[in-house]
């Protein structure tokens, strides 16, 4: 079986767009009649997206950009962590009605929280090597990317 190529960017990104969306809506006063097994499901699907794309990121030491995707990624986690945060302190609507996975999502919480101590080692060991140097972004280039996507 040949296997396709990921296109990590555009995977990464997207999830970054679901991410945006799924806090704009749970911010919104919606029925939980309606939206509360959906969103259990966009969160489960974006917290495992999130785990593939990584596990793939860590088992491809040689990918060329691997440096920006791990960097994307981690904007990504911290991210989702944000989003767990605020369920947990029921800053949503809709956050005591997903209470059923308030453990996922601490056991969620602690797993991401390690993988960026262990992304922020590994681009420090990139950096220190001289690998990758051209796939760096900086922080003002990332936010410029972001500010796009929501124009």
């Amino acid at each position: 079986m040949v296997r396709e190529k990921i296109h990590y960017e555009n995977n990464i990104q997207y999830l970054d767009m679901l991410l945006k969306t799924l806090k704009e809506g749970i911010s919104l006063d919606i029925d939980k009649e309606y939206f509360t097994v959906k969103t259990i499901e966009d969160i489960l699907f974006i917290d495992n997206t999130i785990d593939k794309i990584f596990t793939t990121l860590k088992e491809n030491i040689h990918l060329s950009k691997r440096a920006l995707y791990l960097q994307m990624i981690l904007k990504t986690k911290q991210s989702f962590i944000d989003l767990i945060n605020r369920i947990l302190r029921k800053e949503y609507f809709l956050s005591e009605h997903l209470s059923p996975i308030f453990p996922k999502l601490e056991t969620s919480r602690s797993a991401h929280r390690k993988d960026i101590k262990e992304i922020k080692n590994t681009l420090v060991s990139i950096k220190a090597s001289g690998q990758e140097a051209e796939d760096f972004i900086s922080q003002d280039e990332y936010k410029f990317l972001l500010s796009k996507e929501e124009e």
